[in-house]
This record gives C-alpha cells, structure tokens and sequence, in this order.
C-alpha cells in the first residue's frame, strides 16, 4: 500500500500550481502515531508499505518526521513488512544533520526542481540565491541518500522549454520525474506544440542511450514499460481509494495525496476508518470505463485513468478530460516514433529490464 501523510500545511514557498491550500496547521504526535496505527493495519501479510511525507514543506516538522520514521523501522521488524519510506520536499531546509538521519534510516526523497532557473522562478518565484542553494543540497543529497529524484511541474508557460528542462535535470544524474500541472487551464496552443516537444524530448533520449548513457526519464520510461507490459498493466497504474490512501494534517484520510483537504472527496478518518460506503462509491467511478476511451486503440498505454488529474478537470474519477486524452495522445507518439531504434539498442534493452524489475518490487508484482 502507499500511504502518504501531510505533515504540516505551512510552507516556505509559493508555487503557482501547489494543490495543497496553506494553512497555519501541522500533524499532531497523537494524530501521526493515529496514522501510523490505521495504515499498518490495513496491510495483508507480507505486503509492502510505501510511506511518504508531504506538505506544505515536510522539513519544517523534521523532528515529527525523525519520530515517525523510528517507529515506522521498528514496527517493520516487529510485525514483518516491508518498508520504503521517502518526502516531497523542495529542499531548502535540507541540512547535514538532517541528511545524516534519512541516510541511517534510509529515507529517500523527491525534490521539486521545475528545471533551470528562468523555468523553476517562472512557476515558483524562487530567487536566485535560493535556487543556488537549492541546487546545492540536490548534490549533497545525491551524495547522502539511498534514493533521490528530481520532480518538475510543467504547464502552458512552462512546456515550451521541456526539452532543455530534461536535458538541464538529467545532468545531475538522477532519476527525473516530469508532471503536468493539472491545476492550470491549458490553452489550444500550448497542447498543440506538445507533439512537437513531447517528439524533440524523445529523441533527446534516444541519443542518451545511443551514446551510453543511461537516463531515467518519467513518464517516458513509464510509456516504454506499459508498451512493452500493455496487457499485464492495463488498468492498474492508477489504484486510489484501494492500494492508495492519503491523510491530512487533521487525520481525515483520502484517496490521494493530490485531493487532501478537498471536502467533497473525504472517505473517513484514521480514528474511524473508512467509510466503506464512500470508499466504495470512489472505487466505482475510477473503475468505471469512460465512453469516450473504450474503443481507442491506446487506452491500454494511457494515463486516462488517473483518478485525481480526472476529478481536477472533470469532477470525476473516471471520466478523462481533452486535455489529458491530448497530452497522452502526444507523449505516446513520441515514444513510439522512437521506439524501433531504441529498442535495438542493447543498452536500452537492459536497461529495459531492470526497470521492469524493480516496477515489479514496488508495486508488489503488478507487472509479471
């Protein structure tokens, strides 16, 4: 299960597309071991947990995040599951010490990091002494932790510049996680240029791995993996309101980490639990087949069925927006007029497998 637990509403930046609404709120100790308690009795046996913090910025309540992290380890040896553990943050509190404790407890992280600076300030107006300080504990941390990734947020401003923003990411050397920003109004012009991008990106990567040099690049590689698994991954990339779960600063839990704090979307409380019947209710309409999609030939490669980017857009998990069919539409094109040279490229194909592999560890063998 993924469980994700919002640890604090407070934040220290003002990006433009941030879906969690700021609020002088934050965890309490009774409320996060509440958590703690209700996830871990929600998993079978033997089942993995994958436990992440958010915000607002996490690193302002550090010392919870060090509390839950201990009994998080302990209670994995004690009752026997497995568990990873990360944050989201965007990395300007990052420090020595703190990096010293994820590093001993294994925690990983994501930082926010929209590309170069005019890219990341036109979205977060970040200055440039903070952006340098940002990029500098992106390399310390690549040098403390186990796991780091990079997260960019790219939207109709933004898209034009997606080629240099991957190319600018992956030179740090980390795995690079790209995602539209699902809170802004796209216009006709910006997602007709998205072939083109989406295109220029993916020959950009195609020469990565042509001159040896492996780059993991999301969603790209995620396109390569549902080409090559489309049957045994058909439906199941998205699993909200069942194998994930997310809790706000109050104990009130949701289907994911992207609807916390949005009322209408509520399934119950870590003191109560689900309300089964509200649960079952989001279940329904995720899985429910849009019209729209049955008889498209890419609905087995495509992210139409994202359940929070659809109710953003249409006020419903399961029913896919334009905008979205468009954007998939773009990106699987991509992938797909590279796709025979990639594919013939040994490295590719290793790299390939090994990305299915460990696609088959954290997802508990959704894809066999």
């Amino acid at each position: 299960m993924k469980f994700s637990v919002l640890v604090t509403r407070k934040c220290d930046a003002r990006c433009t597309y941030c879906y969690i609404e700021r609020r002088d709120e934050e965890l309490c100790r009774d409320t996060a071991r509440a958590c703690v308690d209700w996830v871990v009795d929600q998993l079978s046996a033997g089942e993995m947990l994958d436990f992440g913090f958010f915000g607002g910025e996490p690193l302002l309540r550090f010392d919870l995040i060090e509390e839950l992290t201990c009994e998080l380890r302990e209670r994995s040896v004690k009752q026997g599951f497995p568990l990873l553990l990360s944050m989201t943050t965007n990395a300007r509190l990052l420090d020595e010490s703190k990096l010293k404790f994820m590093a001993a407890h294994r925690v990983g992280a994501y930082i926010s990091l929209d590309g170069p600076y005019e890219v990341h300030t036109l979205q977060r107006g970040t200055s440039k002494r903070d952006y340098d300080r940002i990029v500098d504990h992106v390399t310390q941390a690549s040098e403390a932790l186990h796991f780091l990734g990079l997260n960019a947020v790219y939207g109709p401003e933004t898209i034009f510049a997606l080629p240099a923003t991957i190319e600018y990411l992956s030179g740090f050397g980390l795995p690079v996680h790209l995602n539209w920003d699902i809170t802004s109004k796209w216009d006709q012009a910006s997602l007709e240029q998205a072939p083109r991008i989406f295109h220029e990106s993916a020959r950009w990567l195609l020469e990565q791995f042509r001159s040896g040099r492996k780059v993991e690049l999301h969603p790209f590689e995620d396109k390569a993996l549902q080409i090559v698994f489309a049957k045994q991954m058909a439906g199941k990339t998205c699993r909200m309101g069942e194998a994930e779960m997310a809790a706000d600063v109050n104990g009130d839990l949701y289907p994911c980490e992207r609807l916390v704090g949005r009322e209408e979307t509520r399934i119950g409380h870590v003191h109560t639990g689900c309300d089964q019947a509200l649960r079952e209710a989001v279940v329904a309409d995720h899985r429910r087949q849009d019209p729209a999609c049955e008889d498209c030939s890419l609905k087995t490669i495509c992210r139409h069925d994202c359940g929070c980017s659809n109710w953003f857009m249409t006020a419903s998990y399961g029913k896919t927006h334009s905008t979205i069919c468009l954007l998939e539409k773009a990106l699987i094109g991509a992938m797909y007029q590279v796709w025979g040279q990639l594919s013939e490229i040994p490295d590719f194909r290793e790299y390939m497998y090994r990305a299915s592999q460990r696609r088959c560890i954290l997802c508990q063998g959704e894809v066999a």
